[in-house]
C-alpha cells in the first residue's frame, strides 16, 4: 500500500496506522524564535484513536444523552390483542348505551343548547356561511368555534338524522382512549396504559356530555391525536408528523375556541426557549405549534372582519366572565333569558335589558368592561366565586338558577374526582421521592394540562370543561403509581424520545 502523509482524519485505517508508527518523524515547524522539533508518531497515534473512541461514544449518546447500557430487565408484559379487543369492545358498548338510553340515566342532563347551535351552524356551512348578521342571540353568530360544525357539516348535507350524528360523541372517547393507550405505552408499562386509556374514555363528566352533541369528547380526540403524532415526531425526527400534529391541535382548538389564548402563549413560549437551547425536540414543538396556528388563521381572518378585533376567539367569554364579577348569583352562567326571569338576578336585570338589543360583539365588549369594573370594585365577590367555579369544575355546583344538581349528582361527579385526586397526590408523592426522569411530551402534556384548567377558573365554568385536563392528571397517576420505564427499556422497544441537536 502506497504510503500516505498524515492528514489527521478520523477515518484513517488500521494499516495506515501501523505505517504511520514506522515511519519517519516528521518535522513540526515552529514560529518565530523556534526551532524545528519532531512529533512522536506514537503520540500522533495516540491522539487519534483517543478522537476515533469519543467519536464511537457520541454516536452511541447522542440519542440519550448517556452511554447506552445494557438491561437483563425485559420490558412488562403486554396485555394482548385479544384483551385489548375485547376491554375496548366493552367500552364501547357502554358509551353506546350512555348515548341512545340517556332517557333511563337520571344523572344525565337534559341541556341541548350547544347541540341545537352545533347543528345550526353545520346547516350555516353548507350554505356557505358561518354567522348570520339576522341571528345574534345567544348560542348563535360567533358564540362557538367552527371546529365541531366543520366535521358535522357534510353529514348534515346528506340529510342524517340527529340519532346518527351523535356517534360522533361515543366514537370520539373511544379514539381517545384508544391513542391514549398509544401515548402512555410510551412511559408506562403496557397494563398501565390500557388502564390510563380506559379511565379517560370512560371519565364520567364526559359520559354526561354524550346524549346530545358535544364539542369536548370530539376535542378530547384530536388533543390526544396531535399528542401522538408529536410523540412520532419526537421519536423518528420526521418533519411530517410535527406537521400532523400542528393539524390535529388547530382543529381541537376551533373546537375549543378559548384554547387559542394557550396556542397564542404557546407559540411565544416555546420560540424563546428554541432561540435559548437550539434542541430539535424544541424545533419540532415550535413547528406543531405554528401549523396549528396557521389552522386557526382563517377563522381569526373571519372573525376580524366581522368583530374588528385581532385576536377574537368567540363572543362567549364576555358573559361567563361577567357572571363571575356580578355579585348576584355564585358565578355560574346566565344566559339572556334566565337573568330576566331569574328572581335572585334582578339587581342584574337593567343592565341585561339595556344591551339585549345590541350586536353580539358589541354585547359581549359591554360585558368585559362591566366585569372588569365589578372585579376592581367587588375584589372579594370575585374571588369567592372564583372558589365555587372551582367546585362547579369538580363537583358540579354550586348553580345560580333553579333546578340545581342535586345529591345524587354531586356523588357521580364527586366521587370520581375524588378518587382522582387522592391517587394524583399519591402519584406526586411517590414521584417527589423517587425522582425520575420525566420524558419530554410528559412534561408538555402536564403544562398544557395545568394551563387549560388555570384559563377556565375565573370565568364561568361546567364540569366537561376539564376534559382537556384529565390526560395530564392520568398521566401523572400512571407514572407515579407505575413508573416510567427505564431509559434503555424504551430504546430496546422503539420509543426512546430524544434526539440529537439540530444546530
Amino acid at each position: 500500500m502506497k504510503n500516505r502523509a498524515p492528514s489527521g482524519s478520523l477515518s484513517r485505517s488500521r494499516s495506515t496506522l501501523r505505517q504511520l508508527k514506522g515511519a519517519a518523524p516528521p518535522l513540526v515547524q515552529g514560529g518565530s524564535g523556534s526551532s524545528n522539533r519532531r512529533v512522536d508518531n506514537s503520540s500522533i497515534c495516540h491522539v487519534m484513536v483517543r478522537r476515533r473512541t469519543r467519536s464511537h461514544e457520541a454516536r452511541r449518546t447522542r440519542y440519550t444523552g448517556r452511554p447506552r447500557m445494557r438491561v437483563k430487565r425485559r420490558l412488562p408484559p403486554s396485555p394482548g390483542r385479544f384483551v385489548g379487543f375485547t376491554v375496548w369492545g366493552f367500552i364501547l358498548a357502554v358509551l353506546l348505551v350512555c348515548t341512545y338510553l340517556s332517557a333511563h340515566i337520571p344523572l344525565f342532563g337534559k341541556n341541548a343548547n350547544d347541540e341545537f347551535a352545533y347543528l345550526y351552524f353545520a346547516r350555516n356551512l353548507t350554505h356557505g356561511t358561518y354567522a348570520v348578521a339576522s341571528n345574534q342571540t345567544d348560542y348563535h353568530y360567533l358564540w362557538h368555534g367552527p371546529g365541531l360544525p366543520l366535521l358535522l357539516a357534510p353529514f348534515t348535507a346528506l340529510h342524517l338524522p340527529v340519532s346518527a350524528l351523535r356517534l360522533v360523541g361515543p366514537l370520539s372517547l373511544l379514539g381517545a382512549g384508544v391513542l391514549f393507550t398509544r401515548v402512555l405505552s410510551r412511559f408506562v408499562s403496557s397494563w398501565a396504559a390500557l388502564l390510563g386509556g380506559v379511565v379517560l374514555s370512560v371519565y364520567p363528566p364526559l359520559l354526561e356530555e354524550l346524549p346530545r352533541i358535544a364539542a369536548e369528547p370530539f376535542a378530547l380526540m384530536l388533543l390526544i391525536g396531535a399528542l401522538l403524532a408529536l410523540v412520532k415526531s419526537q421519536e423518528t425526527g420526521a418533519m411530517r408528523w410535527a406537521i400532523l400534529a400542528g393539524l390535529l391541535g388547530g382543529w381541537m382548538v376551533l373546537a375549543r375556541s378559548e384554547e387559542g389564548w394557550l396556542l397564542l402563549v404557546g407559540l411565544v413560549v416555546s420560540t424563546l426557549l428554541l432561540s435559548r437551547r437550539r434542541d430539535r425536540r424544541d424545533l419540532l414543538t415550535v413547528m406543531s405549534i405554528a401549523v396549528a396556528t396557521l389552522v386557526c388563521v382563517p377563522w381569526l381572518v373571519y372573525t376580524a372582519s366581522l368583530a374588528h378585533k385581532v385576536p377574537y376567539w368567540d363572543s362567549a367569554g364576555g358573559a361567563s366572565l361577567y357572571w363571575m364579577a356580578v355579585p348576584a348569583g355564585v358565578g355560574s352562567y346566565m344566559n339572556t333569558h334566565q337573568a330576566l326571569t331569574l328572581p335572585q338576578l334582578r339587581s342584574e336585570r337593567p343592565f341585561i335589558a339595556s344591551i339585549q338589543g345590541l350586536p353580539q360583539v358589541e354585547r359581549d365588549s359591554r360585558m368585559q368592561t362591566a366585569a372588569i369594573k365589578a372585579i376592581e370594585n367587588h375584589p372579594a365577590n370575585f374571588a369567592s366565586h372564583v372558589l365555587d367555579n372551582i367546585s362547579r369544575l369538580l363537583l358540579n355546583r354550586p348553580y345560580s338558577f333553579a333546578g340545581s344538581p342535586g345529591r345524587t349528582s354531586l356523588v357521580y361527579y364527586a366521587l370520581p374526582n375524588i378518587i382522582l385526586g387522592f391517587a394524583l397526590l399519591i402519584a406526586l408523592v411517590r414521584l417527589l421521592r423517587r425522582r425520575p426522569a420525566i420524558p419530554y411530551i410528559a412534561w408538555f402534556v402536564i403544562i398544557f394540562g395545568a394551563l387549560n384548567f388555570v384559563l377556565h377558573v375565573p370565568v364561568a365554568g361546567y364540569p366537561r370543561m376539564m376534559a382537556l385536563t384529565i390526560p395530564a392528571v392520568v398521566l401523572l397517576i400512571a407514572l407515579g403509581w407505575s413508573g416510567p420505564l427505564p431509559e434503555p427499556n424504551r430504546e430496546l422497544a422503539g420509543q426512546n424520545i430524544g434526539l440529537r441537536p439540530y444546530m
